[in-house]
């Protein structure tokens, strides 16, 4: 069975059960608290994902540098990472710097439109347009070198990449 890693950045550490009702039908998840930078050997696992978080990747935190460095070794070793909402952000941070993200114009709270952008994705499989509940007050400005835009609403170009 394939083992996945949920690197849980969010304040009070509830990301994790989310994701063991969604995904232990198909993959074993192991979780760790992702502020605390001991994180395990990533090529234990099959792929590795970083969460959302309400704290904003605009600002500096001594775990940020870690999660970073954490993501680009996985990138070397060729395991697959999913970048959730700050994890996303994160992802564009490590390859781009401080540019890469920023504050959106506008926040999206709420229902939120999603168009998929490119057929051949993770989204693969779902309908063009669909809506998802989304809160974020910071995104994408700047796609890194070698990623392409995979999905966008009306407010934020790049909700994929």
């Amino acid at each position: 069975m394939k083992k996945a890693l949920i690197i849980d950045l969010s304040l009070d550490q509830d990301f994790f059960l989310l994701f063991e009702r969604d995904i232990n039908f198909w993959v074993k998840s192991h979780y760790v608290n992702g502020f605390n930078p001991e994180y395990p050997a990533p090529e234990n696992f099959s792929l590795v994902v970083f969460s959302g978080s309400q704290y904003s990747i605009n600002d500096e935190y001594d775990w940020l540098d870690y999660a970073m460095d954490y993501y680009l070794k996985c990138r070397k070793k060729s395991i697959p990472v999913l970048g959730i909402c700050y994890g996303h952000q994160l992802i564009a941070r490590a390859h781009g710097g401080k540019e890469a993200v920023g504050i959106a114009e506008k926040p999206e709270m709420g229902f939120i439109e999603v168009e998929i952008l490119s057929e051949k994705s993770v989204f693969s499989g779902l309908p063009k347009k669909f809506s998802v509940i989304g809160a974020h007050y910071d995104e994408v400005k700047k796609v890194p070198e070698n990623f392409e835009v995979i999905a966008k609403s009306l407010l934020c170009p790049v909700q994929a990449m």
